[in-house]
Formats: C-alpha cells, sequence, structure tokens
C-alpha cells in the first residue's frame, strides 16, 4: 500500500496544494453540467474532444434561430481565470513599455504588497481588498427567536457590536454570555456581513445565550495591535454590566448570568480570543468583574509591524508556557477542520495547554474533512451542524466560572 505524504510543497490558496508526493488537491470544487438547448436563450451546446489522450476539450454554444446565410464571430474562452489574468497582464505592461512614454502618465499605481486572497497595496496607498463583504441590519429572526440590535462603543474608532438575545418575554433564567470574534486574517470581513450575522444568530439560537458579536478595525489601515484594542475594549465594556444594573445595555444587565461568560471566535478571531483571555488574567487590582469560560508569516509581519517573529506570543501563545500556565479561564474547547491549513496550529495550541500548569480542562473537536471555516458557507450541513452540537454542548456543560463582583 502506497504511502503518501502529507508534506506541502506549495499553496497556492484558495485554489490548488501540491504535496511534496506531486499529488495536487483543488480547494475548490467544481459543477459538471452536460451540454444543453437553453429553453429561454434558444442557445445550444454541444461538447467535443479534441486530444483525448491530454483529456483536451471544449464546449460549442450556437445562438438560437442562427441565420445560416450569416457567418457568426468566434470566441474563444479558457477556464482558468489565472492564465488569463497573467496574460493580460502581460500584455498590459508590454504594450506600456513599448508605447507609452513614463510622461504620459502623471498618476502610474502598481502593486507594492499582494497578499491573496485577502489584500493589496497600491503604491499611492490605495488598499484593495479581494473579499468584499455585504452589510445585514439587525432584526428579529422568527425562526430562530433571536433578537438583534447594534450598539456603538466607540464613534471614533468605529467600534460597534451586534447583540444577539433570545426573544423570551423574561429574562429567567439567566443566559451564558459569548463574545464572539469575527475571522478573516485581521484583515476583511465584519460582524454585520451576512455571513457571520446568519452563523451568530444560530449560535445565540441553539446555546440558549446572549452573545456579543463585535466590530474590529481592520488592518492595514489599522495595524495590529488596533484590533486587539479594540476587542478589549468591548470586553471592558461588557465587563461593565457584571455589578447588578450598573452597565448601559439592558439586555445585557437583565439577561446575562456572569458565573458563565465565554469568548469565542473563528481564525483570526480566535487568535483574538486567546489574547483578550491573556490580557484579562494579567489585569492588575481584579480589574475585570469576570473570568472567561472559554497566518502566513509576511503578512503578519506587514499587518504586525510591531511584531518580534515567530515567538511572538500573540502569534504563538505556546513561546512562553508561563503565561500558558495563568490563562484567565477554566475550560477552553479547540476545535479544527482536517483540512485546514491551519488544523496543526489549533492541535499545537491544544498539546501545549496540556503540558502546561495550567488548572483548567482543555477539549479538542475535529471535523474530518472540512476546510477552513467551512461552516460559514455551508451552515446547514451534516459537519456544521455537528460542530454547532459540540459547541452548545459546551457552553451549556455545568462547569461554571468564578465571578468577581
Amino acid at each position: 500500500m502506497a504511502v503518501t505524504s502529507t508534506e506541502l510543497l506549495h499553496d497556492f490558496f484558495p485554489l490548488i496544494r501540491e504535496y511534496k508526493d506531486g499529488r495536487v488537491e483543488r480547494l475548490a470544487g467544481n459543477l459538471f453540467i452536460p451540454a444543453s438547448t437553453d429553453p429561454e436563450t434558444g442557445v445550444q451546446s454541444k461538447d467535443i474532444q479534441i486530444e483525448p489522450e491530454i483529456n483536451l476539450s471544449a464546449r460549442l454554444y450556437l445562438p438560437g434561430k442562427p441565420d445560416p446565410t450569416q457567418k457568426l464571430p468566434i470566441l474563444n474562452l479558457i477556464n482558468c481565470y489565472i492564465y488569463i489574468l497573467t496574460i493580460l497582464q502581460l500584455l498590459h505592461i508590454t504594450i506600456s513599455l513599448s508605447q507609452f512614454s513614463p510622461e504620459m502618465d502623471s498618476n502610474p499605481t502598481h502593486i507594492t504588497h499582494d497578499f491573496p486572497p485577502f489584500f493589496r497595496v497600491h503604491n499611492t496607498g490605495h488598499i484593495e481588498r479581494y473579499i468584499e463583504h455585504d452589510f445585514v441590519s439587525p432584526s428579529n429572526d422568527p425562526q430562530n427567536a433571536v433578537l438583534s440590535k447594534d450598539v456603538i462603543l466607540s464613534p471614533e474608532n468605529h467600534v460597534s457590536v451586534r447583540i444577539y438575545r433570545p426573544n423570551t418575554p423574561k429574562p429567567y433564567p439567566k443566559r451564558p454570555l459569548i463574545i464572539y470574534i469575527h475571522g478573516g486574517a485581521f484583515s476583511v470581513l465584519s460582524a454585520f456581513s451576512s455571513l457571520y450575522h446568519n452563523y451568530v444568530n444560530t449560535l445565540a439560537s441553539e446555546s440558549g445565550s446572549v452573545v456579543v458579536s463585535l466590530d474590529y478595525r481592520l488592518a492595514p489601515e489599522h495595524p495590529i495591535p488596533a484590533c486587539y484594542d479594540d476587542c478589549w475594549t468591548v470586553v471592558k465594556w461588557t465587563e461593565s454590566h457584571s455589578r447588578v444594573g450598573q452597565g448601559p445595555d439592558p439586555w445585557i444587565n437583565e439577561y446575562v448570568d456572569f458565573g458563565r461568560v465565554y469568548l469565542a471566535g473563528d481564525s483570526a478571531g480566535a487568535n483574538i480570543a486567546h489574547n483578550m483571555v491573556i490580557r484579562a488574567d494579567n489585569c492588575k487590582d481584579h480589574e475585570l468583574g469576570f473570568k472567561f469560560a472559554g497566518e502566513p508569516d509576511k503578512l503578519w509581519n506587514f499587518i504586525a509591524p510591531d511584531s518580534t517573529g515567530s515567538n511572538d506570543l500573540r502569534l504563538n501563545p505556546a513561546a512562553n508556557m508561563d503565561l500558558l500556565s495563568n490563562l484567565g479561564c477554566e475550560k477552553v474547547l479547540v476545535c479544527v477542520a482536517e483540512k485546514d491549513l491551519l488544523r496543526n496550529r489549533g492541535w499545537y495550541y491544544y498539546q501545549a495547554l496540556k503540558k502546561s500548569d495550567w488548572k483548567g480542562r482543555v477539549e479538542f473537536f475535529e471535523t474530518l474533512r472540512g476546510e477552513h471555516v467551512f461552516y460559514l458557507f455551508d451552515p446547514d450541513c451534516e459537519k456544521a451542524v455537528s460542530l454547532m452540537r459540540r459547541i452548545v454542548s459546551f457552553v451549556n456543560s455545568e462547569t461554571r466560572l468564578m465571578s468577581h463582583y
């Protein structure tokens, strides 16, 4: 039986990965649709093989009811957009160099930094994001019986939260509180996108929790530690409600059990969540009224110009085992996906916690054949439902965390 290597040679996320044993893994699947006659447009199509030995084929399309006396133009489409973009870019550069003098363009622009699939930086300072997100308003979701609303905490820094709570007439029994931090390589996406709104809405419904989903400033316009500082602002604002009736938001005052407070996040959000727990534990004079329950180097160095490298504790928590030993919570759930590039980082974090002198309980959950944040893109699939059940079970387990009043 042949043994395949899992060691990566090249990673061209989100398209393909090449392993040292020669295997190529495609990250983006495709859907095959047979040739047909389109009833709406009348366009006819058929497939032809050009060179069977190399699987070279083409699909021909003919307009509906063509005039046989009229010759038609032909358009060749190639299904590899990277090839097209590369050729077009090469042609553009060649034409620019051969036909135009530098003096003719008073505002030349070129890419100085490129971090696909997140963003690239032009020499003019313009930030162009590959991933754009939509905005959805808070809502009253009758299907999940969840209410949501937005609260602006820091207008000058654009720090806001979306609060979700079960739509129940009475605030009893008190509910767990989950502070959720969205992912996106510290540089893309938003808590107010449909992607995260739908997921957090379901999380609040399934777990019966109040969820504070926070929106932080994005790099590179706001380099790290801006995202950490924004999240700490939210943690402190949330904590201000832990002394009965003293917080500014009635939902949190009335519905939250501050003996069950959790920090959660995906991808970059999970990194931020860990750093918030570390910061909370280092507070002097019991600054917080509760305790918590729950990347390529080039990109990191660009968005975190103050970084010390691979031993930066924000990126590599296990670089300081003493700090891990004093983690300011009683239990941690580490969730990973088998095919996620960050899977091994999650496993390493889990093992480091187990080997440290930390007195809490750490649990590990792996989704087989799961990709990076698969549950956001297909929340109703069996794997996503199973992951949600595991998170809900963790949040609603009997372990209660210490509170300080």
